[in-house]
């Protein structure tokens, strides 16, 4: 059995701020990303030990996913990009300066 003399408990909001995070992003994390917590009645706490572990692995995950990440925001991008054209923007995927002529044409 674990030694749970030396083992450190952080509140929520000390999650929040140890992470730069808000407190609902914080929940957020608990249900939806697996973020360990303890709980002593209503009370909820994370280990610091826990937390660290937790952090550790999803930088491990996220090194491990390579350039995949960004290519999921473009793919997200385009998908917005062609529902937008669909609805008859005249906005197409340009380049931001490029983007902000075409508004300026479509007025004139």
């Amino acid at each position: 059995m674990r030694d749970h003399a030396d083992t450190r408990y952080f509140t929520i909001a000390q999650v929040s701020d140890q992470l730069h995070l808000s407190r609902s992003k914080v929940y957020d994390l608990m249900a939806r990303e697996g973020l360990p917590v303890v709980r002593f009645g209503r009370a909820v706490r994370v280990s610091v030990v826990a937390l660290q572990q937790w952090i550790d692995q999803r930088e491990q995950q996220t090194r491990a996913e390579g350039d995949r990440g960004p290519q999921r925001w473009l793919g997200s991008d385009q998908h917005h990009h062609k529902r937008l054209r669909a609805a008859g923007s005249r906005i197409s995927p340009a380049p931001r300066g490029q983007a902000q002529a075409q508004l300026q044409k479509g007025t004139d």
